[in-house]
């Protein structure tokens, strides 16, 4: 449940969460049912584009603090509230777009992209985190499970070992 995950969180990355996705309903639920005004959108919009800001932000500060795994593990409590589907897609997309430097961000959206079977995208963004963060095995990891999936055998089996020397642990590598 919602309010289970948020109580795994620190306090600030709580509060963070909950206004990413206050601002994320009012933009999304006003677009859909088509009944806010351009001026109301664009305001939402603004205010969605904030919190996006501000939650790249908190991710930032964990990646720098704890590495890869605490940030990692911010987003994969994001997505998991966002739900599957194309609204979570988006949102993983939107946040590694406010913060593209964001090798965390870059990840969660490498493996959104891998479960809705845009496996090219999938690479790109594995590869953007890797460059970013080379110490990422989960970047590893997903670009291993892209590139098997697109019968690149050899490919796949360099990222699976660059992930396994990085964690050996990686039951997914």
């Amino acid at each position: 449940s919602v309010r289970s995950e948020l109580g795994r969180l620190r306090p600030e990355e709580a509060m963070a969460v909950m206004r990413l996705f206050l601002a994320a309903a009012y933009h999304y639920d006003g677009a859909e049912e088509g009944t806010l005004s351009q001026e109301l959108r664009e305001r939402h919009e603004e205010r969605f584009s904030d919190r996006l800001r501000d939650f790249a932000r908190l991710t930032r500060r964990l990646r720098d603090g704890g590495g890869d795994r605490a940030a990692e593990s911010l987003f994969a409590r994001v997505r998991a509230l966002a739900g599957p589907g194309a609204a979570g897609l988006e949102l993983s997309r939107r946040i590694a777009d406010a913060d593209p430097k964001n090798s965390a961000a870059l990840t969660r959206l490498a493996w959104d992209l891998s479960d809705t079977g845009d496996l090219k995208g999938a690479v790109e963004a594995s590869e953007k985190a890797i460059a970013l963060s080379s110490s990422c095995s989960s970047a590893y990891t997903v670009l291993a499970s892209a590139k098997y999936q697109m019968r690149d055998i050899a490919g796949a089996n360099a990222a699976a070992n660059s992930a396994l020397s990085l964690d050996p642990g990686d039951k997914k590598a």
